[in-house]
């Protein structure tokens, strides 16, 4: 089984990054033999769709699994697209002052690419 892994940096030991779009770089695994290969995300500067350019490229690396931070699409949604009301799923890396029916955006490659507002908090 190959795994891809999202990380900080080069090697085995590089943290996970939960930026899967926005890692430096993507190690594939062979978790069998224990080989990897550390390559840098061609998708982590790009302006927009970084993480359809990085998913792109997992998807070519012809991996079983990819470990990476926490994202989910909620209600059985796979994919959306522009214009789709779609329930996400968030888990922060940091804590931030929080409070529900406060508004946010999604930025990815310094433009907002979705907003919302928060409906529940689950600590």
């Amino acid at each position: 089984m190959r795994i891809v892994v999202s990380a900080e940096g080069e090697g085995p030991d590089a943290p996970v990054d939960p930026r899967f779009g926005r890692c430096s770089h993507l190690t594939v695994v062979d978790i069998d033999t224990m080989e990897f290969r550390t390559v840098p995300n061609s998708g982590a500067m790009a302006s927009g769709g970084a993480g359809i350019r990085t998913s792109q490229e997992v998807a070519a690396m012809g991996v079983d699994a990819v470990v990476t931070g926490s994202l989910q699409l909620l209600g059985g949604a796979e994919m959306c697209m522009p214009g789709d009301n779609v329930r996400l799923g968030v888990e922060l890396i940091s804590p931030i002052a929080m409070d529900e029916n406060v508004r946010f955006a999604i930025r990815e490659g310094g433009r907002t690419v979705g907003s919302g507002v928060v409906t529940k908090i689950i600590e």
